[in-house]
């Protein structure tokens, strides 16, 4: 008999041994049903003698995959003990997930692009917390170092200070995290495509008996559980600020921390989600390993609102649809369309061009000032990597928070608005509880606040304002001819004599970390040309004529000195 023959022999044996147990006397499956379960492709999957559950959508729906095409084990057994080896809970966990949603037939381009993606590898949050802990190294041996690197034993990395931090405060934002492992508000995080693709919570799921659904349509709801820390994005963008803890508040986010009501985003109240303004490529990666978020992001107001109708990188927007009415765009949800709407002429006036959108249509931004950290190595702290308590608690404390205009630097030739990326004050203690180690590293990052307002903010809140410039909070002063700043912050950090507001001083000296380098605060010249034209505000309306005919070397009756 040839190989073939014989192995079809044996697979005729195995499902006639299956069908005689099934419908003997003593089968337990005889009361349930009488017929094998076949899904649409001819395959017999056993599976669902037992797995009656509802799922409710179309593409995975149980007559076309059943339970094996995603869960693996074996659907040609009718004993549970045989049926479930090798079963795996959740099918797109990113260790599995080539024989799973990766599979031919299935999604297995893009499971390439998510492995690379940001949100897979948090190269760019783990690459800054190596520099700011000047673990060279590490960053030496793992120029590309990713999460999943930490999931394998490492001397190297296992005994990092940075690392360790990562595990414990940052290291539930992550696609390889292993959500089966915890309970609450972790256990929505994490799991591969689950973290962004299931619907309903665990507790919504149990209580119905249906199997989890998954969409495409991904709520604002699924991006702001990671989405709420550093720029606190997710909050600002629906009209949430994150208030310090003790004071009044309006709601109470899930870790107990408080939150105020403020002014939405004006996308948010268009009922704009995430989704209907980042792409697939952005989220889910294109293929390519990126060190951090510029490099992945290809979005800009821009794209939209010049009716370019494709990204930076060349990409068509479908759900931009131009008409002779104009641009519209289709919402994801629901489809609804909206008008876009071109920006203002002023916008693009040749005095503005240096300004980014955010610069000025931002609100607000929250800004939390001087960041304290302290590892004591006695006390333990949950690992989320090991999914286990380890020995090392990281405790973070703030000098203090605002929601303000955000400061503004230069990024390559554009003005942008920043925040501290973080004003960091670490101390390691020893055993006995003594300082064994300090330093800091005063970092100020750029991030779109996720604030936009139709109206922009006024030129005095820039012009005639010192921490809008990088000066820091105080008072500018003309005095005999010459322009002096007052302080009014104490200085805190013990290496630079600045305060924690302070990006610049009037010589136009950097004074502070960015974390890009293409980013600077303004030069003596820029600081000089920006508060000349503050000093006109004073007489003249903003909408002067005067500011559109502007020359730096402009005559002044009132302050012929400047």
């Amino acid at each position: 008999m040839s190989y073939k023959g014989a192995l079809f022999f044996l697979l005729g044996l195995l499902l006639s041994l299956s069908l005689f147990y099934l419908f003997s006397p003593s089968s337990k499956f005889k009361s349930k049903k009488e017929e094998i379960p076949v899904l649409t492709t001819g395959k017999p999957e056993l599976c669902l003698l037992c797995h009656e559950e509802k799922i409710p959508e179309k593409a995975h729906a149980r007559e076309v995959l059943g339970c094996s095409s995603c869960h693996l084990g074996n659907p040609l057994t009718p004993t549970m003990s045989e049926a479930h080896k090798g079963l795996v809970k959740n099918p797109s966990d990113l260790r599995v997930i080539e024989k799973t949603c990766g599979k031919a037939n299935c999604h297995p381009q893009d499971v390439k692009k998510v492995r690379n993606s940001l949100m897979a590898t948090n190269h760019g949050i783990i690459t800054r917390l190596l520099k700011v802990f000047e673990e060279k190294e590490i960053l030496q041996a793992f120029p590309n170092i990713k999460v999943a690197d930490l999931y394998e034993k490492n001397s190297l990395l296992d005994k990092s200070y940075a690392l360790d931090y990562f595990r414990k405060l940052c290291g539930s934002c992550h696609l390889y995290l292993q959500k089966e492992k915890f309970e609450g508000f972790l256990a929505e995080k994490g799991g591969g495509c689950s973290a962004c693709h299931l619907e309903g919570s665990k507790e919504d799921l149990r209580r119905k008996k249906i199997h989890p659904g998954l969409t495409k349509k991904i709520s604002l709801n699924k991006c702001v559980k990671c989405h709420n820390r550093s720029g606190r994005i997710g909050f600002t963008y629906q009209g949430l600020y994150e208030t310090s803890q003790g004071g009044i508040y309006d709601r109470l986010w899930v870790d107990g921390r408080q939150l105020k009501e403020i002014e939405p985003d004006v996308h948010f109240k268009s009922s704009l989600q995430c989704i209907d303004c980042h792409t697939r490529e952005e989220v889910m990666g294109d293929g390519n390993f990126y060190k951090n978020l510029e490099e992945a992001l290809e979005v800009t107001c821009e794209t939209c609102h010049l009716w370019e109708l494709k990204t930076k990188k060349g990409r068509p927007l479908s759900q931009l649809i131009k008409t002779k009415k104009g641009v519209f765009l289709k919402r994801k949800i629901d489809e609804k369309l909206l008008l876009v709407k071109r920006p203002s002429p002023v916008c693009q006036e040749k005095i503005h061009s240096r300004l980014s959108c955010s610069a000025c249509h931002a609100k607000y931004m929250p800004q939390c000032m001087g960041c304290h950290v302290r590892l004591t190595p006695g006390d333990t702290q949950l690992d989320k990597i090991k999914a286990k308590e380890t020995k090392g608690l990281w405790e973070e404390h703030e000098s203090y928070r605002v929601l303000e205009d955000p400061p503004l630097v230069v990024k390559g030739n554009k003005i942008v608005p920043v925040t501290p990326g973080c004003q960091d004050f670490v101390t390691l203690l020893d055993k006995k509880g003594e300082p064994k180690k300090y330093f800091e590293s005063i970092t100020w990052a750029h991030i779109e606040p996720h604030s936009t307002q139709k109206k922009g903010r006024s030129c005095k809140s820039c012009h005639q304002n010192p921490k809008a410039l990088g000066l820091g909070y105080g008072q500018i002063i003309l005095n005999h001819k010459q322009i002096s700043f007052h302080a009014l912050e104490k200085p805190i950090t013990q290496k630079e004599n600045i305060s924690l507001s302070q990006i610049v001083d009037l010589e136009g000296r950097t004074l502070v970390k960015f974390n890009r380098r293409e980013m600077r605060g303004f030069t003596k010249e820029e600081l000089k040309r920006i508060l000349r034209v503050g000093l006109c505000l004073n007489c003249h309306e903003e909408t002067s004529s005067l500011f559109k005919r502007w020359k730096k070397d402009i005559f002044c009756s009132k302050y012929p000195e400047l």
